[in-house]
């Protein structure tokens, strides 16, 4: 992983100026993501520098995705002590880490127009509903302009920090203290970023990755291109063998347009991730077929359809998740290419890692719903098992594989063997041209896979969900008698 120091300098910013009458800071943020300890990283820097901090922390019954808000009132020393609640209009700043939690009323009526500063993360964190609902959309450019009427525009300070966090640190763990960093180099903070420095250092865990995290922030605000660039280059570095994968990519498309650029990027970076899934063939199989769609569908266009390249766009997305579904051989690929993995020798005094696996033939039932139970595996046992199952990738789906008898990988390459008999089957309709109708049931078709989502018996009932849908959409392909055009968006709008 790259460090802070690998990339370019950054001046240390003054701290905010600190009236008498004290900073305010709510922190909205959701449980299990370390908005607590924000608030205490806060709270010390500020005893640190000899200046009155109180801390309120609100977390009710809520744990993993539920709403957590601190309230931070640092004031002088000298200064008269208030209520540590901030009320309406009252937030000198406010830190939203989770935009659903921000913007809910109690929380959005804190900022003051033209006054509050909000800096916001802009990665969307789907709330507990999405669990039964997973077609349920994340509407993140609303929420982000209701927090620029409530502040102002010029005052809301905005960066998807956990994708960052992800790309420079391997996990979003540490999103948290890169967003303190963040605030920091923009000023907004009350106490000096030594102090904030010195507060992680006292910590003594994980402390060099929360000082990275740090200072990775404190570069996101002063230079974001400058950093997005860094990490493009650093990503192309990673990229081994990428020339001879992306040898046909560059014929897919040849006149791009922003949407065609677009989609370019994307088959490269699902080559390169289906390369490593399996293997470089796998990953050939899959632009072949993207390739193929493209050109029919470029000849489509002379009909002004008007739509794009949306079929196309439909399979580079459908067939790369049907392609890579995620079965024992993956799951221990992705441990053993995790950051919690490659962290352990530099960080294992006394943390005993567990993981809690469910597989086949080995896991309870339960008695209540008869599905499979998760069971705790000892990192010691699991460790050594995932290394001799990503070794053994290249068995998959062949008669070696013994995991591919089970129902649920055979449903999985049964969905990849329909998904490209759909391709084919359109292939060849598409030479007679299509309507919009068919236009339209075209792309559905090929964007099912994207609904077959979760894992054991959740995946099965999506699948068996995706499998009706399709049938219908075959029926109704060149009969549309009872479904229309404008019905099928809002079935999909519903969705």
């Amino acid at each position: 992983l790259p460090t802070p120091s690998d990339t370019f300098a950054v001046p240390e910013t003054q701290a905010r100026a600190l009236p008498d009458s004290g900073v305010s800071i709510l922190i909205c943020g959701i449980g299990g993501t370390g908005v607590v300890t924000v608030g205490s990283v806060l709270g010390r820097a500020a005893h640190l520098e000899g200046l009155q901090a109180n801390v309120l922390d609100q977390v009710g019954l809520s744990q993993k995705n539920g709403s957590v808000v601190s309230h931070i009132r640092i004031s002088p020393s000298h200064a008269h002590p208030k209520a540590v609640r901030i009320g309406p209009a009252s937030a000198s700043m406010v830190m939203a880490c989770d935009l659903v939690t921000t913007v809910l009323p109690p929380h959005l009526s804190c900022i003051k127009h033209e006054s509050t500063d909000v800096v916001v993360n802009l990665h969307p964190e789907m709330p507990g509903y999405f669990q039964k609902t997973p077609e349920l959309d994340f509407p993140q450019k609303e929420m982000l302009s209701v927090l620029e009427q409530a502040a102002g525009k010029q005052k809301v300070h905005a960066c998807d920090l956990t994708a960052l966090c992800e790309d420079l640190l391997g996990d979003s763990t540490f999103v948290n203290l890169m967003f303190l960093g963040y605030a920091s180099q923009l000023g907004l903070l009350p106490v000096a970023q030594h102090s904030i420095e010195r507060v992680i250092r006292e910590g003594k865990m994980a402390v060099e990755a929360n000082l990275n995290a740090f200072e990775w922030g404190r570069r996101a605000a002063h230079d974001l291109p400058q950093l997005l660039e860094f990490i493009t280059r650093q990503a192309r570095s990673r990229k081994q063998g990428a020339k001879e994968l992306d040898h046909h990519t560059d014929n897919l498309l040849p006149h791009l347009t922003a949407q065609e650029a677009r989609l370019k990027k994307f088959v490269s970076e699902r080559k390169l991730l289906l390369a490593s899934y399996q293997d470089n063939a796998y990953a050939e199989r899959y632009e072949v077929l993207v390739s193929k769609i493209s050109k029919a569908e470029q000849k489509l266009q002379t009909a002004d359809l008007g739509e794009g390249l949306r079929m196309t766009e439909a399979v580079a997305l459908g067939y790369a998740k049907a392609l890579a579904y995620k079965d024992e051989y993956e799951v221990a690929r992705l441990h053993l290419n995790g950051f919690i993995h490659q962290q352990l020798p530099s960080n294992s005094q006394g943390i005993k890692l567990t993981f809690h696996l469910a597989p086949p033939l080995l896991s309870p039932k339960d008695p209540a719903t008869g599905y499979p139970r998760k069971i705790e595996v000892p990192g010691n046992l699991a460790l050594p098992l995932f290394k001799i199952l990503s070794s053994l990738k290249w068995v998959r789906g062949s008669a070696l594989d013994v995991f591919g008898y089970t129902a649920e990988r055979r449903e999985e390459r049964k969905l990849i063997r329909d998904y490209e008999k759909d391709v084919d089957w359109l292939l060849r309709k598409m030479p007679e041209g299509l309507t919009d109708w068919q236009y339209m049931c075209a792309i559905e078709i090929l964007e099912l896979p994207l609904h077959v989502k979760g894992f054991g018996h959740v995946k099965h009932s999506n699948l068996q969900e995706a499998m009706k849908r399709r049938e219908e959409l075959y029926r109704r392909f060149d009969d549309p008698t009872s479904l229309t055009i404008s019905s099928l968006h809002e079935r999909r709008a519903t969705a």
